[in-house]
């Protein structure tokens, strides 16, 4: 298992070795390991999932960074997190409080300070390395704590090693498109779906239950080559199995994804 100063260090690397093929694969940061923080205090964490240690009493524009990170290869984050009150959001910003924003995430009342579940939000990568700042803030006019964070995890393609050559003739035969894991899964509020396409295309991207029904049409449009994530709500779904399906040029990918109350 890596340390965390084993995966700051993965982190730090993943632009050099991204010249050479590799990209990061996912990364946790247990949130009590910050390298700055304003108003936050750690206690021994009750997750089920473990963690140690979590930070707690946040109140509105508290924070904590990690520095220096890189997000070449990260194509999301989940955030650990749990609340009694009204819960709140996580603002995503570069080398301040009040830094470059890069993307905010609901955090959702779970019903008690120790009863956790997973929150997701799509990032980019700015370029470079940076001090990267996680900013607390309220969704409510009042004067309560906000919410507990156990850990933060870095997502992305994953490391990518030179392929064999009977594997690399077979990467040569074009595909349609890759649908990514989705992230967090099992989820319990919201899920980031990822999928890129070689060049520009009509793509669907649809939600089934169990019973093959469909719940829900996440998107239908074109899309221009590249990755692509979407953030989708799965707060409005019961516990279950389901799957969700990417559809382009007569073709179809499916994964799995479970919902959790």
């Amino acid at each position: 298992m890596l340390t965390d100063s084993a995966a700051s260090l993965l982190l730090l690397l993943t632009s050099k070795a991204s010249s050479a093929g590799i990209v990061l694969q996912p990364r946790r940061k247990e949130a009590e390991h910050y390298t700055q923080q304003q108003g936050v205090q750690l206690e021994n964490t009750g997750d089920e999932q473990g963690g140690g240690r979590n930070i707690g009493w946040i109140e509105h524009g508290d924070y904590i960074a990690f520095n220096p990170i890189s997000l070449a290869g990260i194509d999301s984050l989940t955030f650990r997190v749990a609340s009694a009150n009204a819960g709140g959001f996580i603002d995503v910003r570069l080398n301040g409080a009040e830094g470059s924003f890069l993307g905010r995430v609901r955090v959702p009342s779970t019903g008690a300070w120790q009863q956790y579940t997973d929150v997701g939000l799509p990032v980019s990568d700015p370029g470079g390395t940076h001090a990267l700042f996680f900013v607390f803030t309220r969704a409510t006019n009042d004067n309560q704590s906000l919410f507990n964070v156990n850990w933060i995890d870095f997502h992305g393609p994953g490391l990518q090693t030179v392929p064999s050559t009977s594997v690399a003739r077979a990467a040569e035969q074009p595909q349609p498109f890759t649908l990514h894991p989705a992230y967090p899964n099992p989820s319990n509020g919201s899920v980031v779906f990822s999928f890129q396409v070689p060049h520009q295309m009509h793509v669907r991207l649809d939600v089934y239950n169990a019973l093959g029904q469909l719940v829900r049409r996440v998107l239908e449009a074109p899309y221009r080559p590249g990755v692509h994530r979407v953030l989708f709500d799965t707060s409005a779904l019961a516990s279950g199995l389901y799957f969700y399906r990417l559809t382009a040029q007569d073709q179809s990918m499916s994964r799995r994804i479970a919902i959790l109350k």
